[in-house]
């Protein structure tokens, strides 16, 4: 019998398994491929990733970068820069797998090609069945993405509503570095690089190219119940990208992948059972990212399941909840309110970068709220303060009056 099995071995789960398993917890991490496993991503890093790890990720990054390039759905762009803060692109197989090394040193057992494919609950167990193999433990961690089995099994959650989840079509296209300074390069002067973001590319969404070492991840991502053909949509995006940049992009492998989108307004636990990262539905409304968010939970989820198997109370995974809703959820909720009034229409996507254009204020909260340098609260106050006082038509027209 062991204390805690975490089924999922991407950030979230990692994260748990490490964390739980230097706390003394007998840890056993599931995941059901291979490390190093191909995982499509964005691969951008809030810069609040390295302090809530905890430990130095400098051996799996690509770049930092410290400026992000706006394109308003017109056409025009501008830059948003802070020298003081960094964002971090990396490759998910890479990252994923140190995470991984990282649990294992701290004690954890990681068993791979291990997919578990049912649960079943005892009055003091929960039992993972996989393929040739069950194994039993007090606690039971779902870190299996968002269409992962951990969250159907135990009944927290069956399906996703259309306007929690997005889809995304994205590529990572090796190039040579001179292409990757075309694509995102932040002048003609510079050696510094900008992640690219495309707004109106598609209904609720954006398009993105953000620069790796020796490729870009390219890709468009759009909510569900918003999305018409995304097929279309990418094609028109290469189109757009290679016009612009001069260049004759063509990728050779192209996937798409779900992401859920919101804050969670269902149960994020069940007997003795708690669910982090995608499969809790972590992931910011307005940009998308998840990691961040996986990572804290998967930490919170490592404390909770300590604090429940030392008071041999297995009641203790609600203050999961509790704690998710006390220092994640709020961000989230403000992230929503943003998206909402940005989102809605490609009128207000406009406004918003004509806007922060010419208002270096709202340029600097609008960073202040992506990097979390300041609560999500205070920093959607203040460009709400701020928009009200300086720009109150553009306030009017976006509805935040």
């Amino acid at each position: 019998m062991r204390d805690l099995i975490v089924v999922g071995s991407g950030p979230a789960g990692a994260t748990c398994a490490r964390k739980a398993a230097l706390r003394g917890l007998d840890v056993l991490l599931l995941e059901k491929s291979r490390h190093p496993r191909e995982k499509l991503c964005g691969g951008a890093l809030n810069p609040r990733v390295p302090k809530a790890l905890g430990f130095d990720i400098r051996p799996v990054l690509d770049r930092e970068v410290h400026s992000a390039r706006i394109h308003a759905p017109s056409g025009r762009n501008f830059l948003v820069t802070n020298h003081g803060l960094s964002s971090y692109m990396i490759r998910r197989n890479r990252f994923d797998s140190y995470l991984v090394q990282k649990a294992e040193e701290a004690g954890a057992q990681v068993i791979q090609d291990s997919e578990v494919v049912a649960l079943q609950q005892t009055r003091s167990a929960v039992r993972a069945l996989c393929r040739g193999d069950s194994y039993e433990s007090h606690l039971l961690v779902g870190a299996d993405g968002a269409e992962g089995i951990v969250a159907r099994e135990s009944g927290i959650r069956s399906s996703w509503p259309p306007n929690r989840m997005a889809l995304c079509m994205a590529a990572d296209v090796s190039m040579d570095e001179a292409d990757i300074r075309k694509l995102t390069a932040v002048d003609g002067e510079s050696d510094e690089l900008a992640m690219e973001f495309y707004l109106g590319t598609v209904d609720w969404g954006y398009g993105w190219c953000f620069p790796k070492a020796e490729s870009v991840c390219i890709g468009i991502g759009c909510r569900m119940d918003r999305m018409r053909n995304l097929q279309v949509a990418w094609m028109r995006f290469l189109k757009r990208i290679n016009e612009e940049k001069g260049l004759s992009i063509r990728p050779a492998v192209e996937d798409t992948f779900k992401v859920p989108v919101g804050y969670p307004e269902w149960s994020l636990v069940g007997r003795r059972i708690m669910l982090t990262g995608d499969a809790a539905g972590l992931a910011s409304p307005l940009t998308g990212e998840g990691i961040y968010y996986a990572i804290v939970s998967g930490s919170i989820a490592a404390d909770v399941s300590v604090q429940a198997i030392e008071s041999k109370n297995a009641q203790e995974v609600l203050a999961f909840s509790q704690r998710m809703r006390k220092e994640l959820i709020p961000e989230l909720e403000s992230a929503e309110f943003i998206a909402r009034r940005l989102m809605k229409s490609t009128r207000s996507l406009e406004i918003a970068c004509e806007v922060a254009q010419k208002d270096r204020i709202i340029r600097d909260l609008i960073i202040q709220f992506v990097a979390g340098s300041r609560s999500a609260q205070k920093s959607r106050n203040s460009m709400l303060k701020r928009m009200l006082i300086h720009h109150p038509l553009e306030s009017a027209l976006m509805g935040l009056g």
